[in-house]
């Protein structure tokens, strides 16, 4: 996840900032949810970046 990303994640994920190009928000994601999908997409990146190693 870039950095951009990152900083942008819950207007991204909560507030719908990609609405217009057809991605759905979640404006009821529970804050401990939202964690965890933010730690989950994470962890996922870092272990795709470290299998191209």
């Amino acid at each position: 996840m870039s950095e951009a990303t990152h900083t942008l994640f819950h207007q991204i994920v909560v507030e719908g900032l990609f609405r217009p190009a057809g991605m759905r928000s979640f404006p009821n994601l529970p804050s401990g949810d939202f964690d965890a999908l933010r730690g989950y997409l994470v962890n996922q990146a870092l272990g795709a970046y470290l299998d191209q190693r």
